[in-house]
């Protein structure tokens, strides 16, 4: 029998099907991950706007902002407290949030924040896996519905020029 009269594939032709296989799926699985950190940030901040429209609808029916017992799993004044996911948002029966919506990876440092700075201001904490900045806290800090980069903050917690109205 004669090896030159098989038809096959070579060792070498082989092994550089299967290089090319593996860079493929290098490539995709790097840019999978990356697609899911997009997804995790943006479910966080359409969370983070459903709680801020919630507070401002809880403001609106006490003139206050809840204080942090209410909405968190401990009550320290003046600290960040993590959201309680089993708590609600409501006032004299009327819920304003059922479920406190938890960080989509919910690991020791990911998570939502409050505190309560004053009867009618708060500050919201939390993280994005995409930012630049991704091992610090990013602060989102609303007044009657007035958001605030970290930068926009002075350093007694009052709001800055630098503040915005959210886009509806």
């Amino acid at each position: 029998m004669n090896i030159k009269n098989q038809k096959a594939f070579s060792l070498i032709e082989l092994l550089v099907v299967i290089t090319i296989i593996g860079i493929l799926s290098t490539v995709a699985s790097v840019s999978l991950g990356s697609s899911r950190e997009k997804a995790r940030d943006a479910k966080r901040l359409s969370d983070i706007k459903q709680i801020q429209t919630s507070l401002e609808m809880y403001y609106d029916a006490k003139r206050q902002y809840p204080e942090g017992g209410d909405i968190c799993i401990t009550d320290t004044p003046g600290d960040y407290i993590k959201l309680d996911p089993s708590k609600k948002i409501e006032s004299n029966g009327v819920i304003f949030m059922a479920k406190i919506p938890l960080d989509p990876l919910d690991t020791g440092s990911s998570m939502y924040k409050y505190k309560r700075t004053s009867a009618k201001t708060y500050e919201l904490l939390y993280q994005l896996e995409t930012d630049s900045f991704f091992t610090k806290e990013k602060v989102l800090v609303a007044t009657q519905n007035a958001i605030c980069d970290p930068v926009a903050t002075t350093k007694n917690g009052g709001i800055t020029s630098d503040c915005h109205r959210p886009n509806p």
